[in-house]
């Protein structure tokens, strides 16, 4: 049979148990003071705390203030991510070839790099325009590429 508890420490239990009401565990606690879960939890009810110590109820609705919050944000987020790429859709839609050198290098090399994957992966690999076409490609890039400097 173990001994069984100087006052010390289980006023310190006690403590532990009130400073984290739901939010610790009573096994968290058992831990740090290297006692039994049970142990905290006997203590716990002998100090009239009984279940009540590690109701969770609080912590729950925190939780999900906290979700919804963080869906708002990332609706949020999204919204304004489709109006960059709306606009910059608009932007390449409405834009003559002289408009390109206002496109930041970074967004034609994004641009440029898409345009020439997405058109040489859509030729049918036993086409027999397929290289002229290619090349009808890298001439337009060269052109796009040259129109907006170094």
């Amino acid at each position: 049979m173990p001994r069984p508890l100087d006052d010390d420490k289980r006023r310190a239990i006690t403590d532990a148990i009130r400073a984290g009401s739901g939010t610790r565990s009573a096994g968290s606690i058992a831990k740090e003071f290297g006692v039994g879960r049970t142990t905290v939890l006997r203590i716990a009810e002998q100090a009239g705390l009984g279940h009540d110590a590690w109701d969770r109820t609080k912590t729950k609705k925190a939780t999900e203030a906290h979700q919804v919050d963080l869906s708002a944000r990332l609706i949020n987020q999204a919204s304004r991510n489709a109006g960059v790429a709306e606009q910059i859709l608009e932007s390449f839609e409405s834009m003559a070839l002289d408009d390109w050198i206002r496109v930041s290098a970074h967004s034609r090399g994004i641009v440029l790099g898409i345009l020439q994957d997405k058109a040489v992966a859509l030729m049918p690999p036993d086409d027999d325009g397929r290289e002229d076409r290619k090349s009808a490609l890298a001439d337009l890039f060269e052109l796009m590429r040259a129109s907006a400097g170094p």
